[in-house]
This record gives C-alpha cells, sequence and structure tokens, in this order.
C-alpha cells in the first residue's frame, strides 16, 4: 500500500486521540509535583468537573486523581510478590509518586533499565485505558484544535518544557516599556491610550523578561480589543513578596476561556507568580499579574550530609535563594539565631541531636520562632512535622519542582506555625 493510496479509516481519529491521551497522561506524571504545569493541563478539562465544589485547586485534584488511579492498578494484597502486576505498580509509584529517580527506582526494584522502562510504559498504558474512560462527557476535549493539529496552548506547554527560564532582576518600567512598544500599532489602530502610572521606586522583580512581556503583551491585547473606555491604566504595588502589577479598562473584563488568557496566566505561573482578574467596589473588574521580587531570601539547610547542602544549592540558587549549609546542629541553632534566614530546611535524621529536637529548640527560641522550617526527610511522617511546628514537609529523596514549590507556597504564607493541615501540604 502507498501513501498516496491510503486512505484512514473511520476508526483511526479515536486511535489517534487516544495516543495524544496516553501522552498527555505521561507528561502529568511526569510533572506530578509541578504545581503550575497542571494547573492548566489538558487533562484537567478532560477528568476534573468545572463545578466540582473542593476546598483543592484544579491542579490539585488532578494530582490527586492521578495518584488514585496508581493505587488503584495495585494488585490485591493476597497476590505473590513476584506477580508480574506488581512490577508495573511499583515502578509507577517509585517512579512518580515518590519522585525517585530513574536510577534509583530501578536500584529499589532490582531490575535493568530496559526492564525498568518496560514496566513504566505498562503502567502508563494501563493509566490512560483507565482514565479514558472516566473522562467528562459531552466537553470538547482539548486533546487537539478544531484543524486537527495542537492549540496554542498546547505547543506552548510543549515549548516551555523545553525552555531553558533566564530568570534575572528587571525593573516593572522597563518591563512595561517594552510590552508598550510591542503593542503600539495595535492601540494606535484601536484609538487605546496606555496610562502608566509606576512608582519610581519601585523594587525590581525576579523573572524571565521574555515570557514576561510576552504575558503582558496578551493581557494588555485582549484589553485593548474590549470594549470600554478608552484608556487603559498600568500600575504597580508591592504586597508581601510579590510586586503586583495591575492592568484595567473600565468596564471592561476577560472570558476566562480566551485564549490568550490561558497562555499569559501559563507564562506567569511558570515563573512562580499568579494572574487573576478581581472586582473592587466603585473600581470595577481588573487584572492583576503578581510577579516574584528579586530579593534573594536567604536558606539554611541543616543536614549532616554535605551531598545534601551541593544538592539543595544547585536546586535553589538559580531561583534567587542564597543558602547556607551546616552538618553541625549546635552550629545550627547558632546561625538560626545570627542570619535569621527566611527559611530553614531541615533534615531528621543527624546524630547527636536529631531534626525534632532542633525543630523543639527553634521554636523554643523567642529569636527562631517565627523562622518557618521545612522538614525534609526520608522518614514519611508529614503528619508530625506539621503537628511539631513545621510549615511543611518534602520527602526525600527531594524533587527539585516539588521542592520550589513548596518554598515558594510557604514563602507567601502568613499561617502561623503549624496551621497548614496535612492533606493541603501533601498536595500543593
Amino acid at each position: 500500500m502507498t501513501h498516496a493510496n491510503f486512505v484512514p479509516s473511520a476508526r483511526q481519529p479515536e486511535i489517534c486521540d487516544r495516543t495524544q491521551f496516553r501522552n498527555q497522561v505521561r507528561d502529568a506524571l511526569a510533572h506530578l509535583y509541578d504545581t503550575a504545569h497542571l494547573e492548566c493541563h489538558p487533562l484537567v478539562a478532560q477528568l476534573i468537573k468545572p463545578n466540582a465544589s473542593s476546598r483543592l485547586t484544579r491542579a490539585q485534584m488532578l494530582r490527586s486523581l492521578l495518584k488514585e488511579a496508581i493505587e488503584a492498578l495495585r494488585p490485591p494484597q493476597d497476590s505473590p510478590s513476584s506477580a508480574p502486576e506488581w512490577r508495573s505498580y511499583l515502578a509507577l509509584h517509585h517512579r512518580y509518586v515518590k519522585g525517585s529517580s530513574l536510577q534509583d527506582t530501578q536500584d529499589e526494584l532490582g531490575l535493568s533499565r530496559r526492564q525498568l522502562q518496560r514496566e513504566l510504559r505498562k503502567g502508563i498504558d494501563a493509566l490512560a485505558v483507565m482514565l479514558w474512560e472516566r473522562r467528562i462527557p459531552n466537553v470538547e476535549h482539548p486533546i487537539r484544535a478544531r484543524s486537527g493539529q495542537p492549540g496554542e496552548v498546547e505547543l506552548l506547554r510543549q515549548e516551555l518544557d523545553r525552555w531553558e527560564a533566564s530568570r534575572q532582576a528587571c525593573t516593572v518600567q522597563t518591563l512595561v516599556d517594552d510590552t508598550r512598544w510591542m503593542l503600539g500599532p495595535l492601540t494606535s489602530q484601536a484609538g487605546t491610550r496606555l496610562r502608566v502610572d509606576l512608582p519610581p521606586s519601585a523594587d525590581p522583580v525576579f523573572v524571565d523578561p521574555t515570557l514576561t512581556r510576552q504575558a503582558m503583551f496578551r493581557v494588555l491585547r485582549l484589553l485593548a480589543q474590549s470594549a470600554g473606555e478608552s484608556q487603559i491604566s498600568i500600575q504597580a504595588t508591592r504586597s508581601a513578596n510579590a510586586m503586583d502589577i495591575i492592568f484595567q479598562r473600565k468596564g471592561a473584563s476577560i472570558a476566562q476561556e480566551e485564549e490568550d488568557w490561558e497562555i499569559a496566566g501559563l507564562l506567569v505561573r511558570r515563573q512562580g507568580g499568579t494572574l487573576r482578574q478581581e472586582v473592587v467596589p466603585d473600581i470595577g473588574p481588573r487584572v492583576v499579574m503578581s510577579l516574584p521580587l528579586a530579593s534573594r531570601a536567604r536558606v539554611l539547610v541543616i543536614d549532616d550530609v554535605e551531598a545534601a547542602h551541593r544538592l539543595l544549592e544547585r536546586y535553589l540558587s538559580p531561583h534567587n535563594y542564597e543558602v547556607t549549609g551546616t552538618s553541625s546542629t549546635s552550629e545550627a541553632l547558632r546561625l538560626s539565631e545570627k542570619l535569621h534566614p527566611d527559611l530553614i530546611i531541615l533534615d531528621v535524621m543527624m546524630p547527636t541531636m536529631d531534626g525534632w529536637q532542633v525543630l523543639r529548640e527553634l521554636q523554643g527560641n523567642p529569636a527562631t520562632t517565627n523562622i518557618p522550617v521545612v522538614v525534609c526527610s526520608v522518614l514519611d511522617e508529614p503528619e508530625l512535622a506539621l503537628s511539631l511546628g513545621a510549615r511543611a514537609f518534602v520527602k526525600k529523596p527531594v524533587n527539585r519542582l516539588e521542592l520550589l514549590n513548596t518554598l515558594e507556597r510557604v514563602r507567601g504564607s502568613t499561617a502561623p506555625s503549624g496551621a497548614m493541615s496535612p492533606e493541603a501540604t501533601a498536595d500543593s
């Protein structure tokens, strides 16, 4: 059969859809603890009901659903441990739920690399079949655009997976000026004026300027095309750990399903920021883009393994964290009081004085009691860590994205120590 004579069967589109759905399941598993990635993932529209009433975010609901699906593959307890079905389940659990590396998973299960990859493929295939049957009926699944090709949001997500973010300190004025120039032809054609009112001494933000300009451009383009007053105002104000850039065109709001809005949100979240619309009494709707400040957060790592210090410094330094490490618990207590870091990452399994005792000492000292502590341990004890006053818990081996998301959440939280629930911490 030649390609010229090949005529696709009527069932081929479904097979193609299933293949893309399977790839989306694999992608979601690979980013299971990347909240920003999951928040706008195509699986959300297919598996999470839009009106689902829950205190969890869409990312948390999707993450929980994927974890539950993996557990559904767990063989019966009375089946022998040598049964083949155990291998696929354990491969999925270690690789994605625990976040272990391929090498660690391979060593833990006693498999060769080829065997492990085969078991992972089998497990993902089984998950895709199970989740395919759970899709929400009568919705337009965003597997591909109407043209039969991936939509712009999906293409952007794929591009961002390959994008090496170059976050740096940028002034808000420069970002706005560059975006204003990009938008010039459109605003001139639409007869729209931009009124920029930024504080002269606004703190710099820590962002990738390319991604940020594109996000601002998308928001402003939507506002320029909206009905309402001819002027768009741009203002900025500092919040706790971010700079809030406020865009407003009186009487104009943006539909959440607009592709430009989805793209802008994705670009902002990939940099640790947020994008939202809100309605202010007597003022009306406005768009708020919150971007992280460029001030470096000081992190004290307390761990008796020197390699852990180097690993966490490699993970955190590119994201504007200044990391100090110590293997001595007595030195850790002294440094905590002297440096008063923004965050402490604390191991539990240490000689002489374990992490729980260090946490008690930190809580009992008025000079250090308010420093947020993130317990990082091979011991899976999140409930204990939170009950003793830690702000969050991260399981070893450390997943880089999970760690970064956890630290950003803790930095942005004003909750007192111990106020976060174990469920919220585990699924954030």
